[in-house]
């Protein structure tokens, strides 16, 4: 006897195999008139897998953690369960795999000879097999059995369903099937090498008979495939059956795949209901209840069958594609067949997709055929046939679920055009509903006429189109003889135009191909030779009449167009947003589970209001548990989203990334340009992508044009051809990406991205590419937001950083300026230097952005070092040298540093007066270096020079035709504060405000040098006591300095000192009170802290007090802001003394006016001391007849009338200063120009 034989003894004998009951309450076999309680609806049968140890209790310790049993103490439990009666069988695992094939093919017998005898009292009950590792092998081998052998065949046609559990199907990855089996043996017994791991290396036909035999037999079977993705520690370290081993490659939904956290001997094992049991739960009752449901429906013959049809070559084929349903109840039969439609198990494009909303489970059915013998030959055929009628060939679409998204205006437009016979192409969005819509169309027909046959055709390759045809065909009995396929569907087109033989409606699914209807193939017999119908098309076997009517659907509108030529093309949008809320909330089984209506419809938004998407997030909240809340949480990560976009649910056979992937494969087939442009999209904004960022691109040429045609078509973007921008949904973005992470090219289209911004990002100094750089700005922050970069592609990205923060700046936003200068900085000093030039080209945009934002103590050492870096590098009177001693000069100028600022200007000024006043008069650096030394002259006091220069500068803008140049306009404003500070209130207010205008119109009214422009209107204002309209322009200047630069800026501190010196003097006292403070508490917190205008705001508050009668509080104010300006150098420190001498001049003044005698003319004497140290003052600043100097000398006069002295001395000042007119202490002294802490270059 050989080892083989005696195992298989052993197997039957030995084993002592069994089938035991474990639910209900298990009864000793053999008594026969015993039942299970509750009239179970479907029966479990569990197979254990390998056990070296030979336990007899295996078969139920499989399925056992913790004493609990899941297959009896949860599952029967389940609340949408149907009754159960479970089984285990249990026979020797060692002895049966010891013998190889020989030792599985005993096994199975014993398990169906022994299910026969357990089932005598209900032959036709469902089965649903369950089981572990190996055990899939015996099961598998169970049902070819059960096949082949008559007296077993009750149990073939009964079986529905297996759920296989980590269960070895193939190798993959270069893996053998056997190497598969010799792991999982390992894996089980710990030892390197035994007997039965020696078996299974012999006999490797295991896999390729008992697989193959399965596969052919399995029509109509659904199987579940819970994968492993934990690996075991011990005693084999992995993974044991990985997902390519332990996948059949059926197409969904035959085949569902679940990917469990667990480890090859912990799948079967749970103790509690927790949520890697409750992923087991679902889709086991989702398996068992379709099991019952077919069970449940009756298969009757409408017409008698041929006693002996031809042989199906193709009846071994796996699962088929169709169902047939009886629909109506009595009125509507299922029909039964000789044969089932076949396709290629991975093909992706006939999946069916019509299944999403919502169907009972994910898995297909089908209808079983009459016995036959695959060797009966073509004689045993009578003459003709007598075909069946009505047929009904549907997708496996609930009716009911058809209705649950009415669409109802769509769906009567669709009846319109299908009247007499019409043609209609149905187009949209993968997962928008078109599939849905046509099985609706299909059910209302039926519903209506139920003498209506309805085709249903997968028109997504050529061999489904054939195969639909050839199904057609036989099930007419039509051409059963034929053997060339053409003539054959001829024959069909014929028949089913004659009007005698009853009403039809012909619908052709996801067609999105147009080139597959315009071939067809013949049979094989046939390619040899030159068949007449050669030149015909699938198109020309479309019957056309008009009692039938043809629907396609498709992805795109050119191929509705071409299948719609006599018809209408109709197109499926997205949901609205009320009808995607309806369609979430029915999908929802628990009310708790809609938490949020704000997020609800954030969720079907996120989900572009597809159909598909949003039946994928209700089931998966659904089996879950999940609250919309948490779900939207989750997907506001587009990686995440994607994610769960790839995976069906137990509601929906497909994915809405399964359907797209087809329409990105056949992007890139028919234009690799349109997926390389939907590969650049999907890294920018969603929004109004501008045309002309992919012109800059790929090149504005017509092939651009159709690329963003074709992506129209499929309806992945939408365009506006006003504006020129196209819009691509944000579930689009992602799955795009996710295409490209699976093909690996998620990076490479990352930096190709960020490449092609980088390049083309407009320069903003250039002002009319300012626009464009506004267009560019949100994609190119979109593209920086990928994870996908890494240091390879630092420099590119520094690229990109650098422009963006260059435009920020430009625009006047400091904040966002510094953000992204400061990351270029960085990456370009750690990568190229310090002394590279493209690292000195962001140090001073660094530079400048740190002196817009008033940190003038960081720019003022940047500077510094910057300048050392250049003389070190070049030398003192490189022009670069030079241009950071201009920048320099203005650092010391924020400080109020004016010695050194003037010192370093005229550095620069004289070192290109050398280099260009004889070459180049009018070279921009040297333009440049005059501007700055008219702002420093400005500051100290040098009016007369400051205001030759500027005129000059404006005279070679003009005659260079640069009067509207950044540069022009900023001399323009300097001129306004030069005029004011010499006496030209009026002319001062016009160039103001024609600076403003000019501003307006080149950089818009909210940039920061349109904001200092119309503030120095409401200076020029000011001086002229027109303080009501001073005030309005100070109010609006304090709003735009918060919206524009925030709170805590220098802008807002000098807007608001303004705004309360106008306050102030129109009686708005306690309001002027505040916003003094205000400013003098954001000075003081300035780094560093900005004494001058600390002790500014102090005059103001002690002016306030004056005005309020608060004599003694503002005379100790003045004290304090007197002192602090004697320690201020320069004619700033001057002027604010000049101040407070005159408010304590006015003080005492006050006082005297409220005495009589020797008080008031002492009173008046201390006046009149202060007001001529004022004027003094005045004199060392100003010229004796400005207008600041003639008005306190018009005070000293004033003060000298009082005392009665009205002689010489009076005489000689009004000889001197002339009357000027009391003006009060509204006083450009008192201005604090918004510039003169940050001057532009």
């Amino acid at each position: 006897m050989t080892r083989s034989e005696s195992a298989l003894r052993d197997s039957h004998q030995g084993s002592k195999s069994y089938l035991r009951q474990i639910y209900p309450s298990s009864e000793p076999r053999g008594e026969a008139d015993s039942k299970p309680g509750n009239d179970p609806e479907i029966d479990i049968i569990a197979v254990h897998g390998l056990d070296p140890l030979n336990n007899e209790e295996h078969g139920l310790s499989t399925w056992s953690q913790d004493g609990v049993t899941w297959l009896k103490d949860f599952l029967p439990h389940h609340h949408r369960v149907k009754p159960l009666r479970v089984l285990v069988f249990g026979y020797n695992s060692s002895a049966v795999f010891g013998a190889s094939t020989a030792g599985v093919y005993g096994a199975a017998e014993s398990l169906i000879n022994q299910l026969s005898l357990v089932r005598k009292d209900c032959p036709m009950r469902p089965i649903v097999f369950v089981c572990h590792s190996l055990g899939g092998i015996v099961v598998k081998r169970a049902i070819v059995s059960a096949h082949t052998t008559d007296y077993y065949r009750n149990i073939y046609d009964s079986t529905k369903g297996v759920a296989f559990f980590a269960t070895p199907h193939n190798g993959g990855n270069g893996v053998t099937f056997g190497d598969v089996l010799v792991r999982i043996c390992r894996a089980v017994t710990g030892n390197a090498r035994n007997d039965i791991m020696e078996a299974l290396r012999r006999d490797l036909n295991i896999a390729s008979h008992i697989n193959r035999d399965f596969a052919r037999r399995a029509r109509g079977l659904r199987v579940l495939n819970f994968i492993e993705t934990k690996p075991m520690a011990k005693p084999f370290l992995g993974i044991v059956v990985d997902r390519n081993s332990a996948s059949l490659n059926w197409s969904e939904p035959a085949e569902i795949q679940v990917f469990m956290e667990a480890t090859h001997r912990t799948i079967c094992k749970y103790a509690q209901e927790d949520d890697l049991y409750e992923i087991v739960s679902e889709n086991m009752v989702d398996l068992i209840s379709w099991a019952a449901e077919l069970q449940s429906q009756v298969i009757i013959a409408t017409a008698p069958l041929p006693t002996s049809p031809s042989p199906d070559p193709d009846q071994f084929l796996p699962p088929p594609r169709y169902e047939e349903r009886n629909l109506s109840h009595d009125s509507l039969v299922r029909q039964s067949t000789a044969s089932t439609s076949s396709y290629p198990n991975n093909n992706e494009e006939i999946r069916d997709k019509g299944s999403y909303l919502f169907p009972p489970s994910p898995f297909l059915g089908t209808t079983m055929s009459a016995p036959q013998s695959y060797f009966e030959g073509e004689s045993s055929l009578p003459s003709r046939p007598l075909p069946v009628w009505p047929i009904h060939m549907l997708p496996y679409i609930p009716q009911l679920k058809t209705k649950l998204v009415p669409r109802d205006e769509l769906f009567q437009s669709m009846l319109t055009s299908l009247e007499d016979g019409g043609t209609v192409a149905l187009y949209g969005l993968g997962g928008a509903g078109k599939s849905n819509l046509a099985a609706r169309l299909a059910y209302w027909q039926i519903e209506r006429n139920p003498q209506i046959s309805v085709f249903w055709i997968h028109g997504g390759t050529v061999d489904s189109v054939s195969e639909s045809f050839r199904m057609i065909a036989q099930k007419l009995q039509i051409g059963l003889l034929v053997r060339d396929g053409g003539e054959r569907f001829k024959m069909m087109r014929d028949w089913l135009e004659e009007k005698k033989h009853g009403r039809w409606i012909m619908i052709i699914d996801g067609a999105d191909d147009p080139a597959i209807f315009k071939q067809c193939e013949n049979s094989d017999h046939d390619r040899q030779r030159q068949s007449s119908l050669e030149s015909r098309t699938f198109m020309d076997f479309i019957p056309r009449c008009s009692h039938g009517q043809v629907l396609f659907t498709t992805k795109t509108h050119p191929a509705a167009a071409m299948y719609a030529t006599r018809g209408a093309a109709l197109q499926v949008s997205p949901l609205s947003s009320s009808d995607a809320l309806q369609m979430l909330q029915n999908g929802l089984d628990n009310s708790v589970l809609l938490d949020d209506t704000l997020m609800a419809t954030e969720l079907v938004t996120s989900l572009h209001f597809l159909p598909l998407a949003i039946a994928q997030a209700t089931s998966f909240m659904n089996r879950n548990y999940v609250t919309v809340t948490k779900y939207v949480e989750k997907i506001r990560d587009n990686t995440v989203l994607a994610d769960l976009m790839t995976r069906p649910q137990a509601s929906s056979s497909n994915a809405v990334y399964t359907t797209w992937t087809i329409s990105f494969k056949m992007i890139r087939s028919e234009r690799e340009l349109a997926a390389d442009l939907l590969a650049i999209i999907s890294f920018l904004e969603q929004d109004r992508i501008p045309l002309s960022i992919l012109g800059d691109i790929f090149g504005d040429t017509l092939n651009l044009i159709e690329a963003v045609g074709d992506l129209k078509d499929y309806s992945l973007i939408s365009v506006c051809s006003k504006v020129e921008t196209l819009n691509v949904h944000r579930l689009v973005q992602a799955t795009t990406q996710h295409w490209l992470r699976e093909s690996g090219t998620i990076e490479k289209w990352t930096v190709k991205a960020l490449s092609a911004l980088a390049n083309h990002f407009p320069d903003a100094s250039t002002r009319s590419l300012q626009s464009k750089c506004a267009l560019y700005l949100p994609h190119c922050l979109k593209v920086l937001q990928s994870p996908h970069f890494n240091q390879t592609n630092d420099l590119t990205l520094a690229i990109l950083q650098y422009k963006i923060g260059r435009y920020y700046h430009i625009i006047g936003q400091w904040s966002e300026a510094r953000r992204w200068t400061s990351a270029a900085y960085t990456v370009r000093k750690e990568n190229l230097g310090l002394s590279d030039a493209s690292t000195l080209e962001a140090q001073e945009q660094m530079i400048h952005i740190l002196r817009c934002l008033g940190d003038f103590d960081a720019a003022g050492k940047e500077a510094q070092s910057l300048k050392h870096l250049l003389k070190s590098l070049h030398g003192p009177k490189h022009p670069s040298t030079l241009c950071s001693y201009r920048l320099i000069s203005s650092t010391f100028q924020d400080q109020s540093l004016f010695a050194p600022s003037l010192a370093a200007a005229l550095k620069s000024f004289n070192g290109f007066k050398s280099l260009y006043s004889v070459s180049d008069p009018d070279n921009q650096d040297l333009l440049l270096s005059i501007a700055r030394l008219g702002s420093i002259y400005t500051r100290i006091g040098e009016f007369g020079k400051a205001e030759e220069l500027n005129l000059n500068l404006l005279k070679t803008f003009k005659r260079r035709n640069e009067e509207n140049s950044v540069d022009a306009l900023k001399v323009l404003y300097r001129l306004s504060y030069v005029q004011r500070a010499v006496g030209k209130y009026i002319e001062s207010e016009e160039t103001a405000k024609d600076c403003y205008q000019r501003y307006c119109i080149h950089l818009g009214s909210k940039h920061a040098e349109t904001l200092k422009s119309y503030f120095s209107i409401g200076l020029s204002l000011q001086v002229q006591r027109k303080f009501e309209p001073a005030m309005e322009v100070y109010k609006k200047a304090v709003g735009y300095c918060r919206e524009m630069v925030g709170e805590s800026h220098v802008f807002t501190f000098i807007s608001t000192f303004h705004l309360a010196q106008s306050l102030a003097e129109v009686g708005r006292l306690r309001e002027a009170k505040g916003k003094f403070g205000e400013a003098m508490s954001g000075f003081e917190q300035m780094n560093p802290k900005q004494e001058l205008e600390v002790a500014k705001c102090k005059e103001g508050i002690a002016s306030v007090l004056r005005y309020s009668g608060s004599l003694s509080e503002a005379e100790g104010m003045y004290d304090q802001a007197l002192k602090m300006g004697k320690s201020q150098k320069g004619k700033e420190g001057e002027i604010l003394i000049a101040l407070c001498w005159e408010g304590l001049g006015e003080i005492w003044r006050l006082r005297a006016s409220e005495m009589e005698g020797k008080g008031k003319k002492s009173n008046l004497k201390k006046a009149l001391k202060f007001e001529q140290l004022a004027l003094e003052c005045r004199k060392k600043v100003y010229r004796s007849n400005h207008p600041e100097t003639r008005r306190t000398a018009e005070l000293v006069m004033g003060i000298l009338e009082l005392l009665g002295d009205s002689g010489k001395l009076t005489s000689r000042m009004r000889s001197e200063y002339g009357s000027g007119g009391h003006q009060g202490l509204d006083t450009f002294d008192r201005e604090t120009e918004i510039d003169d802490l940050i001057s532009f270059e």
